[in-house]
């Protein structure tokens, strides 16, 4: 059995592989195996690891070597603590902390430092690896911490520096001794556990004291320099401090004109460096942004001040309505801008319709954007000649473009044609198309068999001549049967035999009409064909007894109830109040008998807590806002009120209350005589009156007493 194991361990020691061999090539310079020039296998070919040598660096240097020369042993270099290779390193140095070459200290051995005393000095425990240069400094373990490693960390103290102080600001000696704070914090009484103020230049004393930095002031520099204030102290005070002083919170006391716990803010109405400069009239709530003034508008105003009236708006109080023509005005007779489509001082003229966008100069009425096509001259009225899709506004007769494909400076040259020089004659046929009498639309490459061409690829060509030819382009989808007949009729807008008529030759908003009669089946917005097939407005639901303008849509007789504008198509706001069998607003939207609890303004739209009373007189005055008796109402509503009041006080002394289902009758009675004198002053017609009488008897309600 031993003889069966040599022969098995031999064999294994000649097959084996470089890594796995236990004793050939495993002390390989970087463990390169192979064989060398000399045919040997399994050799280092780089050399042996320190300690080794022979081909296969199999065996080991001499004893306190620590390499030797592959080839033969001879020792190179001692192991540390010997000296003498050319002796095999048998030489040991005199000190038994030092490496050397003879036997003086050279350096010292892993652990030791100092050569100058002969490596006597022993590392600190705290160096990493217990390794440290010759003056004893290092890489430190964990929780060591100073030059040479030899202190614990702050919060940590024990010989190994593994147990934890009372407080981890705190250097300490034991759990109960602690002898420094960690920088930024103070008093070893309390185990470092106050934070030194953040004002501090430089650590703080036991006692807290410090030098500031510049921004900060005080012993403990808690407090910030006059002017400032914040965690950092580099926030400057409001301007709206007394004297510029605040706390540190940044709270102080106010200087006229400024409000809030920091002064920051402008009292009511005010804005600007110094809150001296009034909000604009316009300013919702009256407030504005202290820095610029700028803040929301109410309706009527605009700008970033809210100074200026809106568009649309004019007056003191910007609460006169422009004209509808004027796009914003200064009177009712004087506009700055037109609405699209009108120009003069007062807007009333109509720009030309031709103008692109049917915008015009307001001084002349010139179209400012051009003409639409096929239309010429300053003010688009004068008709582009011949064939020109636009032409030049100054020239009628130079096309600037076609229709069709057309070209030439008259758009007299056919598309698919070759034109004589300076002519719009054409010569010849281009492009594969053919029949010069057809206008140059023919074209073999549209039959189904271009050898025997007897049928058309589609509906949009027809037969002729042995090719096929484009049909009318302005038969409806392009489709026909012959030259003159349209499969499926013509085109929208275009009548007759051969489409060549328009339908607004017959009725100037017809978009749409019969293609064998004068009868319009479809019309441009807002109008639809009446019974004998003309365009008219079809008026609104909301037009009294619908009746209103064929062309324009206003209402004749003016608006049904709650409903307002020219066409009657704005319902009154829901905020304005409401009186039985009355229309809520005017007809330029504005509350004819005051506001609903909560709100205010002519139209209604704010927030109010004002009383009944005035909410009443308030109404009456909305309703009457632009009109010629606005004084008189005023004093009607002041009239009412004050009776309103009385009534109210007799009742409560007579230990009953009066509850009324809508008006009061006394007021109904005033506003009768109202209305009545209202009549006789300006005139009003028979009719008016009548109405007016008529609704303010519908509104008498009955009412009950009931006792307190």
């Amino acid at each position: 059995m031993e003889f069966a194991s040599i022969i098995l361990v031999l064999l294994v020691l000649l097959t084996a592989k470089c890594d796995s061999c236990p004793g050939r090539c495993l002390c390989c310079m970087n463990d390169i195996c192979g064989t060398d020039s000399r045919g040997m296998e399994q050799t280092c070919l780089e050399g042996c690891k320190d300690g080794y040598h022979q081909p296969r660096c199999m065996w080991p240097c001499p004893d306190h070597c620590q390499t030797c020369r592959q080839s033969d042993g001879v020792c190179q270099t001692c192991q540390p603590g010997f000296y003498a290779p050319s002796n095999n390193c048998s030489s040991a140095c005199d000190y038994t902390n030092c490496a050397c070459v003879q036997s003086i200290c050279d350096n010292c051995l892993d652990g030791f430092y100092d050569v100058g005393s002969h490596c006597d000095s022993v590392c600190s425990k705290g160096c990493s690896e217990e390794k440290c240069n010759d003056d004893g400094t290092c890489e430190c373990k964990a929780n060591f911490e100073g030059n040479e490693c030899d202190v614990c960390v702050i919060g940590k103290y024990g010989e190994n520096c593994n147990i934890n102080c009372n407080n981890e600001n705190c250097r300490c000696i034991d759990s109960t001794h602690c002898i420094s704070c960690r920088p930024g914090y103070f008093d070893l009484s309390t185990f470092c556990s106050k934070q030194c103020s953040v004002g501090c230049k430089d650590i703080c004393s036991n006692e807290g004291h410090c030098t500031c930095l510049s921004q900060f002031s005080g012993r403990t520099c808690e407090n910030c320099k006059p002017g400032y204030h914040g965690k950092n102290c580099n926030t400057p005070c409001s301007n709206g401090c007394i004297n510029g002083m605040c706390n540190r919170d940044g709270s102080c006391k106010c200087s006229p004109n400024f409000t809030g716990r920091m002064c920051e803010t402008c009292v009511a109405r005010q804005y600007g460096f110094f809150c001296d400069t009034p909000c604009g009239q316009g300013c919702t709530d009256n407030t504005c942004y202290k820095d610029d003034g700028t803040c929301n508008c109410e309706f009527n105003y605009k700008g970033a001040l809210c100074n200026t009236c809106n568009d649309g708006y004019f007056g003191n109080l910007c609460n006169s309505i422009c004209p509808d023509r004027c796009f914003n005005c200064s009177t009712s007779e004087n506009c700055y801008t037109c609405n699209e489509g009108n120009f003069g001082l007062d807007c009333s003229l109509n720009c030309s319709a031709n103008c692109v966008g049917s915008i015009c100069g307001k001084s002349n009425g010139l179209c400012l954007d051009g003409c639409l096509d096929g239309f010429t001259a300053d003010s688009c009225n004068d008709s582009c000649d011949g064939f020109c899709k636009t032409c030049s506004q100054t020239n009628s007769t130079y096309c600037t473009s076609c229709f069709d494909g057309f070209s030439g400076s008259e758009c007299k040259c056919i598309p698919n044609c070759r034109c004589e020089l300076n002519s719009e004659v054409c010569n010849e046929c281009t492009n594969g198309f053919e029949m010069k009498s057809k206008d140059c639309k023919c074209n073999r490459s549209y039959c189904l068999n271009s050898m025997h061409c007897t049928t058309c690829q589609n509906n949009k060509f027809y037969t002729f001549n042995d090719t096929c030819c484009e049909c009318n382009k302005l038969c409806k989808n392009k489709q026909c049967s012959s030259e003159t007949h349209c499969l499926i009729g013509c085109d929208d807008g275009y009548t007759g035999a051969n489409c060549a008529d328009l339908c607004t030759d017959y009725d100037h908003d017809c978009t749409k009409c019969s293609q064998n009669e004068h009868f319009c089946v479809q019309c441009k917005g807002g109008l639809t064909p009446n019974t004998d097939g003309v365009c008219a407005v079809q008026c609104r639901e909301t037009c009294v007894n619908k009746e209103c303008d064929a062309k324009t849509g206003r209402c004749h007789l003016g608006c049904i109830r709650n409903f307002y504008a020219d066409k009657c198509d704005l319902v009154c706001p829901s905020t304005c109040a409401s009186v039985p069998n009355k229309t809520r607003c005017d007809n330029y939207g504005r509350c004819l008998h005051g506001c609903i609890e909560g709100y205010n303004g002519v139209t209604c739209v704010n927030a109010t807590t004002t009383n009944t009373c005035d909410s009443s007189a308030a109404g009456i005055v909305g309703g009457a806002v632009g009109g010629a008796s606005t004084i008189i109402i005023v004093i009607i509503g002041i009239v009412l009120c004050i009776q309103r009041r009385k009534q109210q006080k007799k009742q409560s002394e007579s230990g009953s209350q009066v509850r009324f289902s809508n008006h009061n009758p006394f007021i109904i009675e005033e506003q009768e005589r109202h209305y009545q004198k209202l009549s006789d002053r300006h005139n009003t017609t028979a009719r008016v009156q009548d109405e007016a009488y008529t609704e303010l008897q519908t509104n008498s309600m009955d009412y009950e007493r009931v006792d307190s």
